[in-house]
């Protein structure tokens, strides 16, 4: 493996010029002159795995799915698109992306592992501390039943003079639905919960969330009564009540900032993209299914495909 700077290189990607051994043995049907019965043997194993399509060499994975071996010249393309539109997620749900878009190189996993790695705004935006101890779960039933609220901000002022982002995630499904404002103020949070949550997803059964002046005040809590919603207040200076939306947080500014790079003013104009790799992020430790499969009932279709 070669690593210049921040990067792997494309000396370093076995691609599809690995496997000349098999591409000729499946267009001419045997091996070269010479062999062994050991090596023939071997070679019709290997080969097994693989078949032609028109030009393209294509693999049989372990769930039997055809997938077409790229070419080194291909491999960065593929791993720059996948893991920026992820989000910047990690090693584990690319891999999953690139597999599922329908790409296969004999060096993938350790491709993805190091470019990974060696992303620079991972490095700089990574996770610096793990949290040692156990939390409480926050039960839901049914989809968009319980939320959880809350505010990022104040921001950088955007385009548009917007410097905050109000928050609510589904307790069950993951979903995390966002919004630009200029303040986070009653008014502000009671139309972002009629406008984003009840009138796209139902009225929900209990919203959950801090003791902020934007969420505990009589507009919001008329709102609340007129609906028959439960409202709920996390414990005074213990987040970690409403842990669920704060990691939502997190992920949200670690996302826009490795969007957004030097110019912190056009955050509100990639927010949908954070989004985007939020509800389609896969949720290992928890549901073990994307947000988007969870509501939507399918996986999401994206920009790029296998062809």
């Amino acid at each position: 493996m070669h690593v210049v700077g921040l990067y792997v290189t494309p000396a370093s990607y076995a691609g599809r010029e690995m496997l000349k051994d098999v591409d000729d043995f499946l267009s001419i049907g045997q091996g070269p002159a010479g062999m062994s019965k050991l090596q023939r043997k071997r070679i019709t194993q290997k080969a097994s795995k693989f078949t032609l399509i028109g030009e393209d060499l294509m693999v049989y994975g372990h769930d039997v799915v055809l997938r077409r071996v790229l070419y080194k010249e291909e491999i960065g393309m593929v791993l720059t698109q996948c893991h920026e539109e992820s989000g910047h997620q990690g090693k584990d749900y690319v891999l999953f992306l690139i597999l599922r878009a329908g790409f296969w190189w004999p060096s993938l996993v350790r491709d993805v592992h190091y470019w990974c790695k060696t992303c620079h705004k991972c490095q700089v935006m990574g996770e610096r501390r793990l949290v040692a101890e156990s939390q409480g779960a926050i039960l839901a039933q049914n989809a968009f039943e319980k939320l959880g609220l809350d505010a990022i901000g104040p921001l950088p002022k955007s385009a548009s003079g917007k410097k905050y982002i109000l928050v609510a995630i589904d307790y069950l499904t993951r979903w995390v639905e966002a919004k630009a404002v200029k303040e986070a103020n009653s008014f502000s949070v009671a139309q972002f919960v009629f406008d984003s949550v009840c009138c796209r997803f139902g009225v929900p059964w209990v919203l959950i969330s801090d003791r902020g002046q934007g969420f505990h005040n009589k507009l919001v809590r008329a709102l609340v009564e007129n609906m028959e919603i439960q409202q709920r207040f996390s414990s005074p200076y213990h987040p970690q009540c409403n842990g669920l939306v704060e990691n939502a947080n997190g992920q949200i500014i670690k996302i826009l900032t490795k969007y957004i790079d030097k110019q912190m003013e056009d955050w509100e104009g990639n927010l949908d993209k954070c989004l985007w790799a939020s509800r389609t992020s896969y949720k290992v430790a928890t549901t073990n299914f994307t947000p988007y499969e969870l509501v939507f009932g399918k996986e999401a279709v994206y920009l790029y495909t296998s062809s």
